[in-house]
């Protein structure tokens, strides 16, 4: 019975991660790897062929050394399968935020494999593991992917993760293939291209409703190499009294630059692995916050705390609700 119930689970628990085909051994015939050129050690299951050191099979699947295919899977000569599993064969690239990785293993008489594995890219620069060498358990094993920043030459595109036994760490017993894309940009820079220093609003939360566009207003700004602040008091009361937009990533562990925060929790309260986000004013604020923003400028006097230049959209809810303020600002001395 407990037998019973662990296989159930187990296969619950895959059919709530993508399917994609990432089991043992298993490369895309299309990549010229050759595991093991040495023809005398790959042993061909029924239905496929030796090319270049490989069974090669139909589906384009090729199979490494000590693996062989049945089917349209590779599965190892012991009888043993691996696969990596992910919710969506793409991941937003946007260099700070963790892709939750699934690896599953099995042995040949269905019970959970309880090896420890090796993953790894197929190119550098694509991102790295939280945990690149995770010890399989009754349930598989749980890592984190951390992908490239979109703005880095080189970084979007395909990429291979593959898997290896920590035993034979050079030997690729499974394979998926995943596509790294620039992420999608939060809101619009055009309600704040008209002066150098700007700040727009279009919301229908706590902390304003309706749309607005402030350029007559003292300004000042602050920053760091994790954070921008800026507070400005408007010409026109109408407009309020004051307000302040704080973005960082302290909690993320990079340093500020062009690109898309997502999850963004409420600064300077935000959680490890979390970008901070807030903007407040008028006398009114959120106990918390999430959200997302997008830096699409940031400069500073090198050596001081002086932004030279600065502009960020973002997308705001209060306590967790479905109002947003939606918005921009830009800061240029």
């Amino acid at each position: 019975m407990i037998t019973k119930n662990r296989l159930g689970f187990r296969k619950l628990q895959a059919a709530a991660w993508l399917a994609v085909m990432a089991v043992a051994g298993c490369t895309d015939d299309d990549t010229g790897i050759d595991p093991d050129p040495d023809p005398g050690s790959v042993t061909c299951g029924e239905g496929t062929v030796l090319r270049d050191g490989m069974c090669v099979g139909a589906g384009g699947l090729a199979c490494g050394a000590g693996t062989h295919q049945e089917g349209n899977l590779c599965v190892t000569d012991d009888g043993a399968s691996y696969e990596i599993r992910l919710f969506s064969p793409q991941i937003s690239a946007d260099g700070h935020s963790k892709t939750p990785v699934l690896v599953i293993g099995t042995t040949a008489d269905g019970k959970p494999a309880t090896d420890r594995v090796v993953l790894n890219t197929d190119r550098a620069g694509a991102g790295t593991f939280v945990d690149p060498a995770p010890t399989l358990g009754q349930f598989g094993a749980t890592t984190s992917f951390v992908p490239c920043n979109a703005t880095t030459p080189g970084c979007t595109g395909p990429v291979g993760f593959t898997l290896a036994l920590a035993s034979a760490p050079q030997m690729v017993i499974a394979r998926l293939d995943v596509v790294l894309v620039e992420p999608a940009g939060v809101g619009s820079t055009a309600p704040c291209m008209g002066a150098t220093k700007a700040m727009y609003f279009d919301g229908n939360d706590y902390i304003y409703n309706g749309t607005m566009t402030v350029t007559n207003a003292s300004w000042s700004a602050s920053g760091s190499r994790n954070s921008i602040a800026i507070h400005l008091t408007p010409s026109q009361q109408g407009q309020g009294y004051w307000w302040d937009l704080d973005f960082d990533s302290r909690q993320i562990g990079v340093d500020l630059a062009p690109g898309v925060y997502e999850m963004a929790q409420r600064a300077p309260f935000a959680q490890p692995g979390h970008p901070g986000l807030e903007v407040t004013g008028d006398g009114r604020g959120c106990n918390t916050i999430s959200g997302r923003f997008q830096v699409h400028a940031f400069e500073r006097v090198p050596n001081t705390t002086t932004i030279s230049r600065a502009l960020v959209t973002f997308e705001q809810h209060c306590e967790g609700g479905t109002p947003v303020l939606n918005g921009c600002v830009r800061y240029e001395q």
